[in-house]
């Protein structure tokens, strides 16, 4: 039961961090929708996550994992990648304000431990 206690936690830091970083202005001259859009299903995913662990459905756990690992992949694609094109909205070379780096730092960071802690309690109790 900790480990989902854990599990919630960091699906609703996924949730705080997303939107700090939705309401992080970054005014990099880009205007592509792919990172609102996908950053709307990704949000919708973290509170569904949530929704799980509170009814106790056992997909609470895979689909806060995977979450993490695709907000993870998304915000260094999105975001770190010097590449630009209609898909990203790179931050270097950019005049963009620490705290759009800083906000990109926190959701990586809850992406990893959302994934972290899913995936070492699956092959835990894979294990038993």
């Amino acid at each position: 039961m900790k480990r989902d206690g854990q599990l919630e936690l960091s699906a609703w830091l996924l949730v705080a961090t997303q939107l700090l970083h939705g309401f992080t202005p970054a005014h990099t001259g880009v205007h592509s929708v792919v990172g609102p859009v996908v950053g709307f299903v990704l949000l919708g995913s973290s509170i569904a996550a949530i929704a799980g662990f509170r009814t106790h459905r056992s997909w609470a756990r895979p689909l806060v994992g995977w979450t993490g690992v695709v907000v993870v992949v998304g915000f260094v694609l999105y975001h770190a990648l010097p590449i630009s094109s209609v898909a990203t909205n790179p931050y270097f070379g950019k005049p963009v304000p620490v705290t759009a780096w800083i906000s990109v730092g926190l959701a990586v960071a809850a992406g990893v431990v959302a994934a972290a802690l899913s995936f070492t309690g699956q092959a835990h109790r894979a294990n038993r």
